[in-house]
């Protein structure tokens, strides 16, 4: 439980997820966590965004950590492909 040992709270969310639950819901469902336990420290993490706008977008949401793949770009280019 974690307003028993008030260990940090990593909340994670996918493009898709953020598609499927809207930008509205995702955004206020964050401003609920962190009200509801403002003593315990809380990330909200956009995993696998699939361009910089979208992982503006999260910024924007209050998300503190992006992860942006680039291999899901057009090109499919990640990393690894500029060895």
């Amino acid at each position: 439980n974690v307003k028993e040992t008030g260990a940090p709270v990593i909340l994670q969310a996918s493009a898709g997820a953020r598609k499927y639950a809207g930008e509205s819901f995702i955004k206020h469902l964050i401003q609920a966590a962190v009200e509801a336990y403002p003593q315990i420290p809380l990330v909200m993490h956009q995993d696998h965004g699939q361009s910089p706008d979208v992982c503006k977008g999260a910024i924007n949401l209050g998300f503190s950590s992006v992860m942006m793949d680039g291999s899901l770009e057009a090109d499919g280019k990640s990393i690894a492909s500029y060895d």
